[in-house]
């Protein structure tokens, strides 16, 4: 069997463009009858950050700036840059066609494809490709552009648009890949928005996104929603001093270097709150003092798990991790719940959580929604409820109708997330909340079913909350 290489093109702010170009890339390299060293992986399959195309300085700026958004949930500022993008594409557009086109001729193996998973440069890696079709000895196929959406179609105008500004010579050379629509608008015929034939379009069935094989291995399923099971968590060394000073927690050394066991009984509650590589700090420390005020409440009954994923760590003092560690430290809660603050996990350890979840909280990003839409095509009627976030700290939402709530949170979400969201509500009936309804989505799991919470005797120190976080009046354990 004749071999080909492929180029994988990815940009690094965020996660979930490198992510899913992994997974690609993995699936080529597994179908290899034989293993390849890491060297030849490299050589065959090189990945090229087009966030870096004009050196790393500014490449480092660029994906720092992007994620500090993420952090905070800057959706003005996101939708500020997004409208740049343009722009990028013209100052990038002679380093990264170099860049891409040398990287053609270069490599070992004659290529196949390229592999393109983000939105940066798209006309001038099309023309690196036709370029390197135009010289290439004859013998060899010519390269085709690979463009994998890792957005759901409904709202993806930063994939869509630039295909459709391109030449038809240039759509000559390209194969589109993007999930089934749930929804209908003029995006989701891919073909007729961007002036394709319809054969160069690709639609994928949920067991066919691009996420860890394991979303859709049906091993999963025992751990499906109540289950008694064992869950793996990565900790190194200096962040697990701080877990073992967490209340009520019980986990166990495994045979693997920084994996701990941890289990879960029959009918306890788990939930994952997983908001992406850069999860929104208040937001997740609402989450937390939530749980933390619905336990003083009601101290009795079901164990409650929380793990609570804070994205990539450091030594910093005021990273999430450390924020929510000193939380719980400085709290007294009920020994029936167990929050579980964890730095940076693998994928496998968040998809065996995940389906093991009652409630699983998922980021709006394409990765990540993917993953929820295999998981829930693979378990099918056995898992919990996805439970996807708007950041909005608008107050004025227990009286909207469950559909005027859906509109207004979603309205609140940046264009493309926002696509993803409304996918999955129609697809796999997620859910969206707010951080001010996180006390009303715990109840019933705390046994409190009246939508006016009891708040506990306290006899000093009593005041309201941060509006930020919840509306309900608290004693001050909410306060930092």
């Amino acid at each position: 069997m004749d071999l080909y290489g492929e180029l994988y093109t990815y940009s690094s702010g965020g996660n979930g463009h490198k992510e899913i170009a992994t997974v690609l890339r993995n699936r080529t390299i597994n179908s290899h009858e034989q293993s390849l060293s890491q060297e030849k992986i490299d050589q065959y399959y090189p990945m090229i950050d087009t966030m870096y195309a004009l050196g790393k300085t500014l490449g480092d700026s660029s994906k720092n700036l992007w994620n500090y958004t993420l952090k905070k949930d800057a959706t003005d500022e996101q939708e500020r840059l997004f409208a740049y993008q343009g722009l990028a594409d013209r100052v990038t557009f002679l380093p990264l066609f170099r860049q891409v086109y040398q990287q053609l001729f270069n490599m070992p193996l004659k290529p196949r494809a390229i592999i393109n998973t983000q939105v940066i440069g798209t006309k001038a890696i099309v023309l690196a490709a036709r370029f390197y079709n135009h010289f290439r000895d004859k013998k060899f196929p010519a390269v085709k552009v690979e463009i994998w959406l890792t957005d759901f179609p409904e709202r993806a105008t930063h994939y869509l648009d630039p295909i459709r500004k391109l030449s038809t010579k240039d759509k000559n050379v390209l194969e589109i890949y993007t999930p089934k629509p749930a929804l209908k608008n003029e995006m989701t015929d891919v073909a007729k928005y961007c002036g394709l034939p319809k054969k160069q379009v690709h639609y994928l069935d949920a067991n066919e996104l691009p996420v860890n094989p394991l979303y859709h291995d049906p091993h999963l399923r025992q751990y499906s929603k109540g289950s008694e099971c064992t869950l793996n968590i990565k900790v190194p060394h200096e962040q697990m001093k701080y877990l073992k000073t967490i209340p009520y927690l019980k986990f166990s050394p495994t045979d693997e270097k920084e994996i701990y066991s941890y289990p879960v009984k029959k009918d306890e509650i788990v939930y994952q709150c997983s908001l992406g590589s850069y999860p929104k700090q208040s937001t997740v420390l609402c989450f937390v003092k939530a749980l933390v005020a619905l336990s003083r409440i009601a101290p009795e009954g079901k164990t409650i798990h929380a793990f609570i994923l804070c994205g990539k760590d450091s030594e910093e003092s005021n990273s999430l991790f450390h924020q929510v560690c000193q939380t719980l430290n400085t709290q007294k809660y009920s020994p029936r719940l167990r929050i579980v603050p964890l730095p940076f996990q693998r994928v496998s350890d968040i998809a065996i959580t995940s389906a093991r979840a009652d409630k699983d909280f998922t980021g709006n990003g394409g990765a990540s929604t993917f993953q929820q839409k295999a998981l829930s095509a693979n378990l099918t009627s056995s898992r919990g409820k996805p439970i996807l976030l708007s950041h909005t700290t608008d107050l004025n939402l227990k009286e909207l109708d469950k559909k005027s709530l859906e509109r207004t949170l979603i309205e609140q979400i940046k264009l493309w997330e926002a696509g993803n969201v409304e996918h999955l509500i129609r697809s796999i009936d997620a859910e969206i909340t707010a951080p001010s309804l996180f006390l009303e989505l715990f109840s019933k799991d705390f046994d409190l079913d009246s939508p006016a919470l009891p708040v506990p005797e306290i006899k000093k120190n009593k005041r309201s909350i941060n509006t930020k976080c919840c509306s309900v009046s608290l004693p001050s354990l909410f306060s930092l």
